[in-house]
């Protein structure tokens, strides 16, 4: 096992705290040689079906031209200046055979009004043997992308229907094949930002309304369940509303959270280097990320398919400023609807802890202190009170994947080498009321760590400066 040293010191209270912990993910950039290209441009579109006006052939669903589409047949009679046709579209589908195997990185599709409520996408090695590698239901009208993310060079892309949702078939404008992501923007040209999220005013399609007991320990007291995804607190959380009938979880509900939306009003106009996600195990299985400057009109910049549970880093580089950032589920994970510790907005990249221990933001005061460094070491155990396990559950779970250790929460006196978290009022830093509610001490010495706070709010700050000052390995 390998041990985690921290030096001596004492941490005064801090106000604010940004979080960087070791839980944060960033999605890997393409190279600068893996620009993406649109390789359904370079194949050839073939369908089961296409419409008797010329106008309609396969072909116009890759051809780059917006004003040109395909169409299936459907049954129609002698009301079209076409032959009549008995032609049931439902199962009909359209392919891309690419010019050569190619990785999908994602699909688009681009449906006219007559399109299918129920489809598939199906990928192949050899256009005889098909893999589903998505379920599509209840399409838009528009354009929308489906990200699949298989790096397994294929030869064929399908578009299988299923269900029409007009009388009229399927009426496709474009069909495309997308080989890598887009390359990350570079760092360096950004200044470091701050959670813009924070100052902002959250709001959300649905609120859970059940019974709120076992859902946030702060909802009673924390009017507005969307806010609690920006408040900086990870034992807090936003949820919606879900379909249920069980007595024990009282009011029943037909709603449906497939949909279910929630947004960040900022506090002023932003860029937007990242969003960050935390979610729940209730979580989607497909979201889009999407930005406004008006809060009416919506542009989706990422699409995102299987998201992680915990702390989830979306590096968007969107230099314009928006007023406007939003969560648009589009299909749940779990029958819970969607679920949510942590939503935040970063005008740009986050700046890394400064060398020496120090965190970001500084703390009050700092005083370093003389002797050995505390070692991590295996036999360790978080010791809490009752009224702090969530925040030391909390701790347990960032630092166990990093150190393979059990760290046990427990309650009792601390020993040597344990991490305590002591809760109190008299534990409160002096100062004014943000210091009260969200400050905290934390003193490091050999024998041990401890971490003092008047609140929950505090402790949990505590930690996150904890998690600051230990080695990454």
């Amino acid at each position: 096992m390998r041990h985690h040293p921290l030096a001596g010191r004492l941490l005064g209270a801090i106000a604010a705290l940004a979080l960087l912990g070791p839980s944060a993910a960033v999605l890997a950039p393409a190279t600068a040689a893996e620009q993406p290209r649109d390789v359904a441009l370079e194949g050839t579109a073939v369908a089961s079906s296409q419409h008797p006006d010329a106008r309609f052939v396969p072909a116009h669903a890759n051809d780059d031209n917006p004003r040109t589409r395909w169409g299936s047949d459907y049954p129609h009679g002698a009301e079209e200046p076409v032959p009549p046709s008995d032609h049931d579209p439902s199962n009909d589908w359209i392919q891309i055979e690419l010019a050569e195997p190619s990785p999908v990185h994602k699909v688009a599709f681009n449906w006219e009004a007559a399109r299918p409520s129920a489809f598939t996408i199906q990928v192949s090695d050899d256009g005889a043997e098909w893999t589903t590698v998505r379920t599509v239901t209840n399409p838009a009208v528009g354009r929308t992308e489906y990200v699949l993310d298989i790096t397994d060079p294929v030869t064929h892309v399908r578009m299988q229907g299923a269900a029409t949702a007009t009388q009229y078939g399927y009426s496709l404008w474009s069909f495309e094949v997308w080989d890598v992501p887009e390359p990350l923007p570079d760092p360096a040209d950004w200044e470091y930002g701050t959670d813009v999220a924070r100052q902002g005013e959250a709001t959300a399609s649905s609120v859970y309304t059940g019974q709120p007991t076992g859902f946030s320990r702060a909802w009673a007291t924390k009017a507005g369940g969307p806010h609690l995804a920006i408040d900086g607190d990870l034992a807090t959380r936003w949820g919606t509303d879900y379909a249920r009938n069980n007595p024990e979880e009282p009011p029943a509900s037909d709603h449906d959270p497939s949909n279910d939306w929630f947004q960040v009003e900022l506090a002023e106009p932003s860029p937007v280097w990242s969003v960050v996600t935390d979610w729940e195990d209730a979580r989607p299985a497909l979201f889009e990320i999407q930005t406004s400057t008006d809060g009416t009109t919506w542009r989706t910049v990422r699409v995102v398919n299987t998201p992680a549970t915990d702390r989830t880093e979306y590096v968007l580089g969107l230099e314009e400023p928006v007023s406007f950032v939003r969560m648009q589920g589009r299909v749940p994970a779990t029958q819970y609807g969607y679920s949510l510790f942590g939503f935040e907005v970063w005008s740009g990249p986050q700046a890394p802890a400064a060398p020496g221990g120090e965190v970001l933001p500084a703390p009050v005061s700092q005083t370093d202190g003389a002797g050995e460094a505390f070692v991590l070491g295996e036999d360790a155990r978080i010791v809490a009170p009752e009224g702090a396990r969530a925040e030391a559950e909390l701790l347990a779970g960032d630092l166990r994947p990093a150190t393979g250790f059990d760290l046990p929460v427990v309650t009792g006196t601390p020993e040597a080498g344990d991490i305590a978290l002591v809760l109190g009022a008299e534990e409160a830093p002096e100062g004014p009321d943000l210091a009260t509610t969200e400050g905290y001490t934390l003193e490091v010495a050999e024998q041990g760590v401890r971490i003092g706070a008047g609140t929950t709010h505090g402790l949990f700050n505590g930690t996150q400066t904890l998690l600051q000052l230990l080695p990454a390995e």
